[in-house]
């Protein structure tokens, strides 16, 4: 799904304009965004959170020059679904193969 497709779906449940539920998707995209800056984790109840965690700095081969390349550490932003979402998405996918 696109956000253009959110939004469209956004303003027909709730009869806004395609121009403000796109407004309101960058406003909670921007929310989250300055949560995970000030290492706030963000949770959303049913549905999951997102937490930032550190990677370490490490080494890695290069397969192609066989060099070493160290890379620095870095911060990720990682999703974390919720035990509900799971269990939701893995009763649908039961339900196809059968």
């Amino acid at each position: 799904m696109k956000k253009k497709d959110l939004a469209n779906k956004l303003s027909e449940e709730f009869d806004l304009t395609k121009v403000g539920s796109q407004k309101i998707i960058d406003f909670i995209f921007k929310a989250i965004t300055r949560a995970a800056q000030s290492k706030d984790p963000y949770h959303h109840a049913n549905f999951g959170k997102f937490v930032v965690v550190e990677r370490e700095q490490r080494v890695i081969h290069n397969v192609n020059t066989g060099e070493l390349i160290q890379l620095p550490k870095k911060k990720l932003l990682r999703f974390v679904p919720s035990r509900r979402l799971n269990k939701s998405l893995n009763s649908k996918t039961k339900r196809r193969n059968k």
